[in-house]
């Protein structure tokens, strides 16, 4: 006997979220994503959801740090492909769900796809469009 409770309401418009509404897009090689993002969960641990933060900078650069107050925090960057829209981001991702978009991504590159504050991060394959990640932002 398998017994269920049915939600009532509109479900969520999970296709909003996917389309190119985004403000700011990035294009990065995904290689060097998964080894900063790597090194910089390393020292987030299990501190705060393995939490790493995802700034843009000037100069066409995505940073990448985590701290951790007994060992201390790191800093990567990572120069950007392409950047469009807005050029704003600001986010605090936990490293482990980041690494495993990454690692199933095909390709050689990646975009991030990004709305504003508390708005999930999507990445997708520049080749195939059907291939989509949603992570959701950690509060910090």
């Amino acid at each position: 006997m398998i017994t269920s409770k049915l939600l009532d309401g509109a479900y969520p418009n999970v296709g909003d979220l996917l389309t190119a509404s985004a403000k700011t897009v990035l294009t990065l090689d995904k290689n060097r994503m998964l080894e900063r993002v790597g090194r910089a969960g390393l020292f987030a641990g299990n501190f705060r959801n393995h939490q790493v933060k995802l700034c843009l900078m000037e100069g066409k650069q995505l940073n990448i740090s985590s701290f951790l107050p007994e060992v201390g925090n790191i800093e990567e960057n990572i120069p950007l492909k392409e950047l469009s829209g807005v050029g704003k981001l600001d986010v605090h991702i936990d490293s482990i769900f980041l690494l495993e978009a990454l690692k199933v991504t095909k390709g050689e590159d990646v975009k991030l796809f990004y709305k504003g504050m508390m708005s999930p991060l999507i990445i997708r394959n520049l080749r195939n469009e059907e291939q989509v990640h949603v992570i959701s932002p950690v509060r910090a």
